[in-house]
């Protein structure tokens, strides 16, 4: 038995197994084509909205989130404006986030842990051989999440593979993604989902 007939079965309808496997793979590069079509339209309003916010033309936040199609604005923004923890988008959101935030990044993420989860001691440190920042919430003696600031174009796998051998639950937050906020939030509850 052929390696054709153990994945198409028989062909009791007549039909023999490679014309069954060039029907497949048609299928599968049409649903390909239609992914990649709405991933470029997806990307080109997200650019327009980017380019609308360069430039100064586009709407702002709150009325982004009141008005998307008369002000052109992509769904995207409209939703990022208007639905609490959305933490991603080309137009800022009203919620507080680490870029409306009267202090540095590592400030902000340190309000928002303090403030949310005062039943954690934790500490903060800097990485030692790379661009990372690390909290480490401990619960006693134990350590109860370790969570990791870096950049986006940052390959370090290092502390999460340690974690994550070891049982610690990890999570990491890049800085420095264009259009990602990291809303309060978002913040909030993706952290609270890492503590269970």
């Amino acid at each position: 038995m052929g390696l054709f007939s153990k994945l198409f079965g028989d062909n009791k309808d007549g039909k023999n197994a490679l014309d069954q496997a060039k029907g497949l793979f048609n299928e599968a590069g049409k649903s390909l084509g239609d992914f990649a079509n709405t991933a470029e339209k997806m990307g080109a309003a997200f650019k327009e909205g980017f380019e609308q916010e360069r430039q100064g033309g586009g709407a702002s936040a709150s009325f982004a989130a009141e008005e998307p199609a008369k002000q052109g604005t992509s769904f995207a923004a409209a939703a990022a404006a208007a639905v609490p923890g959305c933490s991603w988008g080309p137009v800022m959101p009203a919620e507080e986030n680490q870029f409306n935030y009267p202090g540095t990044y590592i400030e902000y993420f340190d309000h928002v842990f303090k403030t949310e989860f005062p039943e954690y001691r934790i500490t903060c440190e800097n990485a030692r051989n790379y661009t990372a920042t690390i909290f480490i919430f401990w619960n006693g003696p134990q350590r109860a999440l370790v969570v990791e600031l870096l950049p986006q174009h940052s390959a370090a796998v290092k502390l999460k593979n340690d974690c994550r051998a070891n049982g610690t639950p990890y999570l990491r937050y890049y800085y420095d993604h264009e259009g990602w906020w990291n809303t309060y939030s978002y913040v909030r509850d993706r952290t609270r989902a890492a503590l269970g």
